[in-house]
């Protein structure tokens, strides 16, 4: 029971494991009431090693991670131009998708996976997981209270750094 619902285990497909991949990945196998099933990946070597990690089946072949009936919810972490063929086909598979931002390469790609989603019933959503991080909502205050100066460059290789490069101002 958590906040009141009785919550059964989700399984859960991760395909991509680039940087969001494996950070998908980790957060599925720390959440109590989902079990990560299987992680897809076109790199063998790279999903193995993903998989031994986090305790879950692997495949390199993306439509046998959707075809799979075990699987209820994928999180699609592959670059975007893949984004609305993989999310149309796991919709079409009736399988709840979050798919990472940008949601697709169009705005026509995206209305047509809203309009499957709602067709089959099903959840669709996209990463938006900075939109929630304390570390951006900081240093966004100290941006505008001007305590640490104009921001002209933010970088970060983790969503949790909060490494800035200043451009020379002749630039």
């Amino acid at each position: 029971m958590i906040g009141g619902f009785d919550l059964k285990t989700l399984n859960v497909g991760v395909i991509g494991c680039g940087v969001w991949g494996r950070n998908h990945a980790r957060v599925y196998r720390q959440i109590p009431f989902t079990n990560l099933h299987t992680i897809s990946d076109i790199d063998e070597n790279r999903v193995k090693k993903i998989a031994q990690l986090n305790g879950s089946e692997y495949t390199t072949d993306v439509d046998k991670l959707i075809e799979d009936p075990e699987i209820e919810l994928v999180s699609i972490c592959t670059p975007t131009v893949t984004h609305a063929e993989i999310a149309l086909k796991a919709l079409e598979a009736g399988k709840h998708v979050l798919v990472e931002k940008p949601m697709t390469d169009t705005l026509a790609e995206a209305k047509s996976l809203i309009a499957m989603a709602e067709k089959k019933g099903l959840k669709l959503t996209v990463g938006f997981v900075e939109r929630f991080n304390p570390a951006v909502d900081k240093a966004l205050d100290l941006v505008k209270a001007d305590t640490i100066g104009d921001c002209l460059l933010y970088t970060s290789p983790s969503p949790r750094d909060l490494s800035t490069s200043r451009m020379p101002s002749s630039a």
